[in-house]
């Protein structure tokens, strides 16, 4: 019994101080993801004794302890969806191999976490429907939630691509945020996350659901009054 104990007890401790060991920390990827959203990062090896994960190295640091049967994977949502800034999170990656052998040197990722952005539209005179027969004339407003800190890391928005009625053929080279209109039909304008080029300041990126976008329908069916007659007395 005692054997037993001496061996779980020097097992413990060579994985203690494999996992406590000075690793050599690796510049890694730069990944880009939505608050409020999940996503995974996968190890291309994912059969090894343990992966430990660290978020946020330092004062509040997050540590993540996987086995071989999760593969590793590392699952995250960053915030609710409703913040408006910025954030950048570091992400650490160490692994032992095997119980007791030596933890890996370290690779560094950075995670940053995009707001989700909202565009909403309104017209020049506050109004969406416009009386029978009357030719229609007004201005569309796109209007895009306020972010802060896409300079900070080197991110942009698209102009913006004007759709009407589900389609945006004939509205190509239409790219401010405002738009005449002289027609009824369904409009919708869109834009996207423009991220740095390819290579070190960009490795992957998760952008589902980055941009809600309302549709406002302009129609001219407003009923004219009738006249009424007039009796003289």
């Amino acid at each position: 019994m005692k054997k037993t104990l001496t061996s779980l007890c020097l097992g413990f401790m060579l994985f203690v101080i494999a996992f406590s060991s000075k690793a050599a920390v690796i510049p890694g990827g730069t990944y880009y993801v939505i608050s409020g959203e999940s996503f995974s990062l996968t190890p291309s090896l994912t059969s090894l004794y343990q992966y430990k994960w660290l978020l946020n190295p330092g004062a509040g640091q997050i540590e993540t302890l996987l086995d071989a049967t999760s593969g590793g994977v590392y699952t995250k949502t960053f915030g609710t969806g409703s913040e408006l800034g910025v954030v950048s999170n570091k992400l650490t990656l160490g692994v032992l191999e095997t119980l007791g052998g030596c933890l890996s040197d370290v690779i560094e990722h950075t995670i940053i976490v995009l707001p989700k952005i909202t565009i909403t539209l309104t017209t020049a005179d506050g109004k969406d429907n416009y009386c029978l027969g009357i030719p229609v004339s007004t201005t569309l407003t796109a209007n895009v939630t306020a972010v802060t800190g896409l300079a900070d890391v080197n991110v942009s928005l698209s102009p913006f691509a004007w759709t009407k009625d589900n389609s945006g053929t004939g509205l190509e080279t239409q790219t401010g945020s405002t738009l005449a209109i002289t027609s009824t039909g369904t409009y919708k304008a869109l834009v996207s996350y423009i991220l740095p080029a390819v290579g070190p300041t960009h490795t992957a990126s998760k952008l589902l659901n980055a941009i809600n976008s309302t549709a406002k329908q302009i129609r001219n069916d407003l009923p004219l009054p009738v006249l009424p007659s007039i009796t003289l007395n």
